[in-house]
């Protein structure tokens, strides 16, 4: 039988979010490195030089978003959980729900990261994430494969 646990266990288990953490950092390095030649160069130079310049930023980064990102996707997250009728034998994969709802989860991904960025509008982050931002939204179909499917890693159990 499979059982999803609400999506608030990453967060609130400081190991487990520890885990959460590395795990989405390293498919983000794992993202970067697998990039094409010449878009690749730039954003691995990017990437090296932030971690360079400042070791740990971009754990520090993740560690908070991804609290804010859990708040904020929390009842939809339910109302996924809600859908499966658990426990269940078969689950629909969490990133189809996104994707059949994307236009909500778009929603709750810009109002964290929106107000993350505008929060820091004079600093690095959020100069080069105002700068960025049109360009973001054709990456949210990588983005949300990528973290959902963590999500979905740490969220589902089988027994």
């Amino acid at each position: 039988m499979i059982d999803i646990k609400p999506i608030g266990c990453i967060t609130d288990d400081p190991e487990l979010h520890k885990k959460f953490v590395a795990t989405v950092v390293q498919n983000i390095e794992t993202h970067i490195k697998s990039l094409g030649v010449i878009k690749g160069l730039v954003i691995r130079n990017a990437y090296a030089a932030v971690k360079a310049i400042r070791p740990g930023y971009v754990e520090h980064i993740i560690t908070v978003l991804s609290r804010d990102y859990v708040r904020e996707f929390a009842d939809m997250h339910q109302r996924y959980r809600d859908e499966q009728h658990l426990p269940a034998e078969k689950i629909q994969p969490l990133l189809a729900f996104i994707q059949a709802n994307q236009p909500e989860a778009e929603e709750h991904f810009w109002r964290v990261s929106d107000a993350y960025a505008n929060a820091r509008s004079k600093t690095f982050i959020g100069k080069t994430y105002n700068a960025f931002r049109s360009q973001l939204k054709s990456h949210l179909p990588t983005v949300f494969e990528v973290i959902f499917n963590i999500v979905e890693q740490f969220t589902v159990v089988r027994s």
